[in-house]
């Protein structure tokens, strides 16, 4: 029996969604797994059964200044679980804190030697990160026995930019994300959020949306001069949903028409202006793989993307919306043109999420699950190690 130790500090909301749908596909693999899942005590997913889920971490709950501090306890707290749990493999997500976390996890590797450490590389560097960020990325990526990444741009990236050995890394796909929630309050609010945009009635044109957190790297600025030229402002509802600054100028456009919902939202509210949603855009910059596009595709949702990382290749196997030309402002412009001029094209691209659909995206992570159980036992293997047994 392999005992796995999977930690993620950042286990909240679509993070812990992937966390415990590839736990629960990894237990269905009939593998024999004893797993403990270390991650944040604010977890907001159904944990399987079988999983035996320590709340550790807590820096959410306090002030920024805190938070190292919350975040350094946890840590110390974490070395003496493993210490104590002695797994076979410690596979890793979301490391918080790069420069913190490289000894935490130097000290781990001379206390457990049999131990091998794996990581998932969901981006092979934090969104917007300097690129001075790579001198704590490389080290860690050194530390690691394993290696997963959602698509071969990723790898490719790894071993060109840090660099790594290839034998070190296995390309898994990331998996659809599918909250379960309550469907019937979720479409009593998506159609209220529909009727605002409209003005009271439900909107006669598509509604276009930027959803997300306004960063760079997603192009936002990118969406408001497509949108403000005159040959597709007239054409839909235009909507930018999410918290931040859009921190420039647009040069002297109008941007009147569209809409500006600026707030921080739960989950919930996320989920309901997604569906709300006739097409949702995301011009990004750069990008490995995109939690708001797999949460997309199990919506039903079509989507309009860059052709950057592996979003084109997620749209296309699951024939869930268009890809641009080139990541620009004149390529973005004619794709929206194109598509609002004959809006029956687009509404015809939302997916019903039937019974058999929803059992092809669940098919989906069982071979993610399978594959990931099959990388611990090759590297486990080829290091010769013997599973531990007992708790």
């Amino acid at each position: 029996m392999l005992k796995i130790a999977f930690v993620n500090p950042m286990s909240v909301d679509n993070l812990a969604l992937y966390d415990v749908s590839l736990l629960k596909s990894m237990l269905q693999d009939k593998s024999e797994l004893l797993i403990r899942y270390y991650g944040n005590e604010d977890i907001n997913a159904d944990i399987p059964r079988a999983v035996n889920f320590k709340g550790i971490y807590r820096y959410r709950k306090y002030c920024t200044p805190v938070k190292g501090l919350s975040y350094l306890i946890s840590q110390i707290k974490l070395i003496s679980e493993l210490i104590r749990f002695f797994p076979d493999i410690v596979h890793i997500q979301w490391p918080k804190i790069p420069i913190l976390d490289n000894f935490v996890w130097r000290l781990l590797k001379w206390k457990l030697p049999s131990a091998l450490f794996i990581h998932t590389s969901h981006n092979p560097l934090p969104h917007d990160a300097p690129p001075v960020s790579a001198l704590c990325w490389k080290p860690f990526y050194r530390l690691m026995d394993g290696i997963i990444v959602h698509h071969r741009y990723s790898a490719d990236a790894l071993v060109r930019d840090f660099p790594v050995s290839v034998d070190k890394i296995s390309v898994i796909p990331h998996g659809p994300l599918r909250f379960p929630v309550d469907r019937e309050s979720l479409e009593s609010r998506v159609q209220d959020i529909r009727l605002r945009i409209g003005g009271g009635q439900l909107p006669s044109k598509p509604i276009v949306m930027f959803l997300g957190y306004l960063r760079p790297y997603k192009g936002p600025d990118l969406f408001l001069e497509a949108v403000s030229g005159l040959g597709v402002r007239q054409l839909a509802h235009y909507v930018i949903v999410g918290s931040g600054r859009l921190p420039y100028r647009l040069k002297g456009e109008d941007v009147s028409h569209v809409t500006r919902v600026n707030e921080k939202f739960r989950l919930d509210d996320f989920l309901c202006y997604l569906n709300a949603a006739d097409l949702i855009v995301m011009p990004y910059r750069s990008i490995s793989q995109s939690g708001l596009l797999m949460t997309a595709v199990s919506e039903g949702v079509p989507v309009l993307v860059s052709d950057r990382g592996g979003m084109p290749d997620v749209v296309r196997r699951h024939n869930a919306g268009w890809i641009l030309e080139s990541t620009g402002i004149p390529s973005l412009r004619l794709s929206l043109k194109k598509l609002l001029l004959n809006p029956s094209v687009l509404y015809a691209a939302r997916r019903s999420m039937d019974k058999a659909t929803l059992r092809e995206l669940a098919q989906e992570w069982d071979e993610i699950g399978s594959e990931t159980t099959g990388f611990y036992k090759s590297i486990h293997d080829s290091a010769g190690k013997g599973g531990n047994s007992g708790i």
